[in-house]
């Protein structure tokens, strides 16, 4: 039950997307799935990955454009106060997102460097994610997340229905009770 990513000279999401088992249903609702599943990184870091299932009523050039614009970030993200883009490249982009996390605690911030697959005339794609701390300077009282790494993939059902996965992970010890965290 155990997943373990060994170091590499540029480290990628693909390497969390190989294990797909051993995962605990925790929540379904209105037709969406959230699982975890407990991994152990190289450095024997354990921490818990989430994953959700759902579908949307959207093809995926539309999901991907959503996603690809950083000021949505706060409209979909629970807590999100915060968002923007900081790059946009044809094949990438950089986004950075701010947390609100409740007293007594700092809130946190979060720059990520997503990456597409979608190759042409395909049915299905994937953007990978990964944290880029170092992108922008720290903000005073706010908490850089130091590691998070995740992907999207999409799967069409239809012209107008598309099957989604979501999943991610940080390495970073919890600073806030898990139900808040989650």
């Amino acid at each position: 039950n155990m997943l373990f990513l060994k170091p590499t000279a540029s480290f990628t999401p693909r390497e969390v997307i190989t294990n797909q088992t051993n995962w605990e249903l925790v929540k379904s609702k209105k037709q969406i799935k959230v699982y975890s599943q407990w991994i152990t990184l190289y450095d024997g870091f354990e921490t818990r990955r989430m994953r959700g299932n759902f579908q949307v009523n959207m093809p995926i050039p539309d999901i991907i454009s959503f996603l690809r614009n950083g000021s949505n970030l706060k409209n979909w993200m629970e807590g999100a106060t915060v968002s923007y883009d900081l790059e946009q490249k044809p094949g990438y982009w950089t986004s950075y997102a701010q947390f609100n996390i409740p007293w007594p605690f700092d809130d946190q911030d979060l720059v990520v460097r997503n990456m597409l697959d979608y190759p042409v005339n395909v049915d299905s794609a994937c953007i990978l994610m990964e944290s880029s701390a170092g992108v922008v300077p720290k903000k005073e009282n706010i908490r850089r997340m130091p590691y998070f790494s995740g992907y999207w993939k999409f799967k069409r059902i239809s012209n107008a229905v598309t099957a989604i996965e979501y999943c991610a992970f940080t390495k970073s010890e919890p600073v806030v009770p898990r139900f808040i965290q989650d």
